[in-house]
C-alpha cells in the first residue's frame, strides 16, 4: 500500500505594519509538508491559521484559481500582518 503524499503548504509573510512580537519580516516563510514544519512558527499565527493550513492540506481552502494561494490577515489591530497561504502541488 502506498503512503499518502501530502501537498506542501507554504505560508509567506507579505506585509507587516507596526511591530511584530515574533519579528516576522516580509518574505519570511513557514513550510508544512504534512509531517513537519520548517521555519519559525509564532504560536499566535499557528492558532489563528491552523484551520486554514489544514484546509489547504486537504484542498478545501478558497484559493485563487490562477495563483493557487489565499491571502490571510492577522487580526492584531495594533500590528496587522498579511500572510499568504500557498498550496504547492507535487
Amino acid at each position: 500500500m502506498r503512503a499518502y503524499i501530502w501537498p506542501t503548504i507554504e505560508v509567506t509573510v507579505k506585509d507587516v505594519k507596526g511591530r511584530c512580537a515574533f519579528a516576522y519580516k516580509v518574505g519570511d516563510k513557514i513550510t508544512f509538508d504534512g509531517r513537519t514544519v520548517k521555519g519559525d512558527m509564532c504560536y499566535s499565527v499557528l492558532t489563528v491559521y491552523f484551520q486554514a493550513i489544514c484546509n489547504a492540506l486537504w484542498g478545501k481552502v478558497s484559493m485563487d484559481s490562477k495563483q493557487g494561494y489565499s491571502a490571510q490577515f492577522f487580526p492584531d489591530a495594533q500590528n496587522p500582518a498579511v500572510l499568504e497561504i500557498r498550496r504547492i502541488r507535487k
